[in-house]
This record gives C-alpha cells, structure tokens and sequence, in this order.
C-alpha cells in the first residue's frame, strides 16, 4: 500500500495538528526544511494539551528522497523551539497594539 502525503498526524489529539496541517498545506511545496521544521511545531503545539512544546516532549524526523534520515530531539530540538517561542513573543505585543 502507497499514500502520498504533504503532512500527516497520528496519534491522541492528531486532529488540531491535522487541522493546522491542512490549513497551511498550499505553503508546503516552496517551503524550507526550516520552515517546515516550523510547520511541524506549530501542529504539535496546536495538539498539545496546554499548547506548551519542549525539548522533552518533541522530536522531530526529516525523511526526503536523497535526503538522510535526519531527528532532532533533547538539545537538538531546541533551537527550533526558541525562535517558534520569540517569534511568537515578537508577535504579541504587535497584536496587543493592533487590539488597541
């Protein structure tokens, strides 16, 4: 058997991360590995009961063709983490001033 997928989610709560995933999926094709690595935390965020993601509770796997097979986890995950983290804390004070 053969599917062929942009994005996929398995698993308890896969249904928020499948939701974000076929909302953004049109970006995918022109994407960086580094967006994509984005992508993947921003749906493992969005199914995470309290929304909070860390270097404990994530790994992240890149399988391409040509491409190695390639995981990030414990200090190597963390990097990607951060700048998802300041780029939404850079975000927040520009929402709040657009609130007000």
């Amino acid at each position: 058997m053969f599917n062929e997928y942009y994005a996929q989610s398995i698993g308890s709560r896969s249904q928020a991360a499948r939701t974000y995933l076929e909302r953004t999926y049109d970006s995918y094709p022109d994407s960086t590995e580094d967006d994509l690595i984005n992508h993947a935390l921003l749906a493992l965020k969005e199914a995470a009961p309290d929304h909070d993601i860390n270097s404990r509770n994530v790994t992240v796997a890149i399988v391409g063709i040509g491409q190695a097979y390639t995981q990030y986890d414990d200090e190597l995950v963390q990097p990607y983490i951060d700048r998802l983290q300041a780029a939404e804390e850079s975000a927040a004070p520009a929402a709040d001033a657009a609130a007000n």
